[in-house]
């Protein structure tokens, strides 16, 4: 199963703010998931990658190889279902 980021940890991620993060997702720029429980808001990490290909803004480096590796592996994943499909 995916690990689903929150709000704080987006934000430390991509250098906004807690509440810049809620107004993108009631913007609809970036897509996020309500947790069943609390009703806090989730993101997936192919989403931000997403969100950051998209925007205009400037991120930090440490950011920029995160989302490098998260690309890589997402690619990856994508190859491997397209061979299972295949079969």
């Amino acid at each position: 199963m995916e690990r689903l980021l929150n709000v704080t940890q987006v934000s430390e991620l991509l250098g906004y703010s807690p509440d810049t993060i809620r107004s993108f997702v009631k913007k609809g720029q970036l897509k996020a998931f309500r947790h069943k429980s609390n009703s806090s808001i989730r993101f997936k990490k192919q989403d931000l990658v997403k969100f950051m290909k998209v925007s205009n803004g400037t991120f930090p480096p440490k950011l920029i190889s995160q989302v490098k590796k998260l690309s890589n592996e997402a690619r990856t994943r994508g190859l491997k279902k397209r061979a299972k499909t295949a079969r």
